[in-house]
């Protein structure tokens, strides 16, 4: 789950959630403005779009953290995956 916040206090992570527990597991930090998130086809990376850092994280899922950060053009505010 993305934690967006506001331009004026962005919040820069986004938290795991377990369904089956119904709890948080993890937070993991990303950029300020975490909006858009997708998860790679084979389930193993998660990408999200940071609004107000005009980045996006990729998120290695097995180990919950960032692994790479893109820079992007404009303010990112939603992605997709296509093959």
């Amino acid at each position: 789950m993305a934690n967006q916040g506001t331009k004026d206090a962005p919040s820069n992570s986004v938290t795991v959630i377990e369904l089956a527990l119904r709890k948080a597991t993890a937070e993991i930090i990303t950029g300020k403005g975490a909006h858009g998130v997708v998860t790679s086809p084979d389930n193993k990376k998660v990408y999200v779009t940071n609004m107000f850092e005009d980045t996006v994280s990729i998120i290695d899922k097995g180990q919950n953290k960032v692994i790479e950060t893109i820079e992007v053009k404009g303010v990112p505010n939603g992605i997709s995956i296509t093959e």
